[in-house]
């Protein structure tokens, strides 16, 4: 089976064609890296994300405001659901708020969200986009559908600017050490960073590996398609995987966004803490898809930003990475020992 680095095949995969469950159509990111850049606010996404039973459209602005004081985001998003045959289904829309005190430590969270049937919402916001669009307008459509609902800030867990620089050091750290192992620890066939399958059509041999519940370790598994169900569990890992790597190597922009990509999947794979819900400490791909459905996008983009630079951090970014994120803790779900029949499995070091 023919090895290849993860970094070249990272580098690779951005002009192959992706089959996926969830493909998402790209939209378009601020071209830079500069970590405190000034960047003009707020920022507006609109992109649409393929899913299993049909897609989304996604319309939502972001405002992100950072400096060695504290940080603090808002976002205003409105998801427009369609089944496979285009049929408009609902509408969930949300306001979230962030902020957090650098010097104290101290942080509030706010998170409003509603499920509603607004079809008509969406031909006047496609009228808008089409003359002149106001975000103030568009931000004033969803405040409207929360007039009785105001909410309040809930005191939150935070970090201080120390707290932000320990946590950017790891990440520095990590990605360091995995460049300077180039040609060390390889990925095969399909993946990036270290998750990956590679499958002999002729022979039905297979290698599969992906991220476990503990940082930095990945489960191997090699074997035979044609062993009990191991085609079907097979199937599901590549679908799985195929996705992931169009999430976080495609959508997320790695090619132009080196730096950034490599940032968020390290605080990915070191498990660093995400967030803190339900008593429960967020890390890892699940704790990264519970943070955006349980503490709200403000949140997220804000831990976003400090993963990564408040130049990169989106609200598209975010969506994008919630699919990687997602695809991938479901390649870890489906390599259960349940799944697979006459297999060897172990546990590696990786990225």
């Amino acid at each position: 089976m023919k090895k290849i680095t993860s970094t070249l095949l990272a580098l690779s995969v951005v002009g192959m064609s992706i089959f996926s469950n969830f493909a998402v159509v790209p939209t378009t990111f601020a071209k830079s890296s500069k970590a405190y850049e000034k960047i003009p606010q707020p920022k507006f996404d609109s992109y649409k994300i393929e899913l299993n039973d049909g897609y989304k459209i996604v319309s939502e602005s972001v405002e992100i405001n950072k400096n060695d004081d504290f940080i603090e985001t808002s976002v205003y998003s409105r998801e427009d659901f369609f089944d496979n045959d285009g049929k408009y289904q609902n509408t969930v829309l949300e306001i979230s708020s962030f902020h957090n005190d650098f010097e104290t430590g101290e942080a509030k969270n706010k998170f409003l969200t509603k499920t509603v049937h607004d079809e008509k919402g969406i031909k006047t916001l496609s009228s808008k986009k089409t003359v002149s669009f106001e975000i103030t307008d568009f931000e004033a459509e969803i405040e409207s559908y929360f007039e009785d609902e105001e909410g309040a800030f809930d005191k939150i867990e935070g970090y201080t600017l120390e707290d932000v620089k320990e946590e950017k050091e790891t990440i520095n750290k990590e990605i360091e050490k995995n460049n300077n192992s180039i040609g060390l620890k390889a990925v095969l066939a399909r993946g990036a960073f270290d998750n990956y399958y590679n499958h002999d059509n002729k022979s039905g041999d297979f290698e599969i590996q992906a991220l476990s519940a503990s940082a930095h370790e990945y489960i191997r598994i090699t074997g035979n398609e044609d062993d009990g169900d191991n085609s079907d569990s097979l199937s599901n890992f590549k679908s799985y995987i195929k996705a992931y790597e169009d999430a976080v190597i495609t959508k997320m922009d790695r090619e132009e966004f080196r730096d950034e990509v490599n940032a968020w999947a390290s605080g990915i794979s070191s498990f660093l803490t995400i967030g803190q819900y339900g008593g429960e400490y967020l890390k890892g791909p699940a704790g990264w898809v519970k943070g955006v459905k349980y503490l709200g996008k403000a949140f997220m983009v804000a831990k976003l930003a400090l993963w990564t630079t408040q130049a990169y951090a989106s609200g598209a970014v975010l969506g994008y990475s919630n699919i990687a994120a997602e695809n991938l803790d479901n390649a870890r779900k489906e390599l259960n020992y349940k799944n697979w029949t006459n297999v060897r499995m172990k546990i590696v070091s990786g990225y």
